[in-house]
């Protein structure tokens, strides 16, 4: 199901079989620790197979995911979507580079729980704070004394799945709006996200034995996170943090031709980084059915990219 790259190239990838269990037993953990439907949980986790299970997790739970990547700021701003969707429980990797971390850190209980409760005054609302450690941001030499997200995962005793309805919200996806310094909050329920998900798979003619490129921050487009669970695809992703940007274009096409993939959604810049490198790509190569990406995209970056794929489809975020 789902395929995912860290900064050293390491590879994991989970079964459809895997992920709903490690979703299950991420339900029940957060269930356990007071999570109930209806609930908003904020989860600022950079990507990572971690971020994909507790957003899975925590639909599961009943509760209502809040997609939080797009929340970047390091001043009181931060906390504005946060109140304005009345958020109740965060789960955020305690790095020293996570701008969310930084925010929250001095708010909780100082301990060494993976579990705090939230001491913050001015956002009463907020009770815990979950410190999911993303495993390959885990310095090498803390390695053996630190649980990852995974780890408390796994070694939680027991599986849930909250009963839900069509009409019960299920996602808050987040936009942050450049010009206008604020944050666009869109609320989804189960019905739009599976309808969108059917909706993408009949426009891209998605199939289960499709293998998807991702390099958005949440997935597919902006506001489609989950259509490559509909169809039973598999989905690659990847991190890439500290490195020029001609190496991340590189890297994507690699990953794009070891893993064989049949279809990719790209970000706008990455098309145009993409350009530059079609021309040193050897013949013969690897060549996409599909490839994907949103907003403003010139006609000359499409002819140059017109090399490596059969198609190229242009969407707007419904954000």
């Amino acid at each position: 199901a789902i395929v995912f790259y860290d900064d050293n190239e390491s590879r994991i990838s989970l079964t459809n079989v895997q992920v709903r269990n490690l979703s299950e037993r991420c339900s029940s953990l957060l269930r356990a620790c007071g999570v109930h439907k209806g609930d908003v949980v904020c989860n600022l986790l950079p990507g990572s197979i971690e971020r994909e299970i507790t957003n899975f997790g925590i639909m599961l739970a009943g509760a209502i995911v809040m997609l939080g990547s797009n929340i970047t700021d390091r001043n009181p701003h931060f906390w504005d979507p946060i109140r304005q969707a009345k958020v109740k429980y965060i789960i955020v990797d305690p790095s020293k580079d996570s701008p969310a971390w930084g925010m929250l850190k001095d708010d909780l209980e100082a301990s060494d729980a993976d579990i705090e409760r939230s001491t913050n005054k001015e956002i009463p609302l907020v009770e815990k704070v979950f410190k999911f450690r993303v495993e390959h941001l885990i310095p090498t030499s803390s390695r053996c004394g630190v649980k990852s997200a995974l780890d408390l995962i796994r070694c939680h005793d027991g599986t849930y799945v909250e009963r839900v309805y069509a009409h019960d919200p299920a996602a808050i996806f987040v936009c942050k709006c450049a010009h206008q310094k604020h944050y666009k909050l869109v609320l989804r329920n189960h019905n739009m996200l599976v309808q969108i998900g059917h909706r993408v798979e009949d426009m891209f003619s998605l199939q289960s034995q499709d293998i998807i490129y991702n390099d958005w921050p949440v997935s597919w487009i902006p506001g489609l996170p989950f259509g490559y669970i509909s169809v039973g695809s598999t989905i690659v992703k990847s991190t890439l943090i500290n490195c020029s940007p001609q190496k991340v274009v590189v890297h994507t096409w690699d990953l794009i031709v070891k893993e064989k993939c049949t279809v990719a959604s790209l970000q706008p810049p990455m098309i145009q980084m993409l350009t530059s490198h079609c021309e040193d790509i050897p013949e013969p190569h690897w060549k996409l059915r599909l490839l994907t990406t949103t907003g403003y995209v010139s006609q000359s970056a499409m002819d140059a990219i017109g090399p490596v794929t059969e198609a190229i489809a242009v969407c707007y975020s419904l954000i």
